[in-house]
């Protein structure tokens, strides 16, 4: 089976200190991948190199086959999608609305009818549905976890998608979590 996400012996440094030192993975469609260790070992680093954020001191990632750094960011937002430890959307934003702008790289402004649907969709598997129409501002912070995993599931329907504190505060649905492998199958 393909790789969808590859690393070769990425490597960062930071002011002088080693904080990630050649590591290598490789991810197929549907593998879910646990990266743990104590507080300052590298997590989130090697997290921001496997989406493009962070460029590595050496090494490479690929995406489908493809050198990432080599792969617009147009095309990633297309088939990567990134749940980070502090969004902090417009607490006005409908859940709806913020689920759904997910999806601009690949609508663009216009929106379709399957597009709402992948967000419905979005929002039902993690039991969201019910409060679509309230504000981001009012949920809680689970719901708002909860809401940055719809919004990278409704974005990221067949790729890749990662999540860094994926479980710290949300109490959801054991279906979410089973549906976050489903999203890159």
């Amino acid at each position: 089976m393909t790789e969808l996400l590859e690393a070769r012996s990425l490597t960062a440094v930071a002011g002088g200190k080693l904080l990630v030192d050649g590591v290598s993975l490789s991810l197929t469609p549907g593998e879910r991948l646990a990266i743990v260790g104590p507080n300052g070992a590298g997590k989130t680093t090697l997290l921001r190199m496997l989406c493009g954020a962070l460029r590595p001191a050496s090494g490479e990632v690929r995406l489908a086959g493809r050198r990432l750094d080599r792969i617009t960011q147009g095309e990633r937002a297309l088939s990567m999608a990134v749940v980070g430890q502090a969004d902090q959307p417009d607490p006005r934003v409908t859940l709806i609305d913020y689920v759904e702008l997910g999806r601009v790289p690949h609508i663009g402004i216009r929106r379709k009818r399957e597009d709402r649907d992948i967000v419905v969709d979005a929002l039902r598997r993690t039991g969201l549905l019910p409060l679509l129409c309230r504000t981001i501002g009012s949920l809680s912070g689970g719901e708002r976890e909860r809401a940055q995993l719809a919004r990278a599931m409704g974005r990221s329907q067949k790729s890749c998608s990662s999540t860094n504190r994926p479980t710290i505060s949300i109490r959801a649905p054991a279906a979410t979590f089973s549906t976050l492998s489903r999203t890159s199958a």
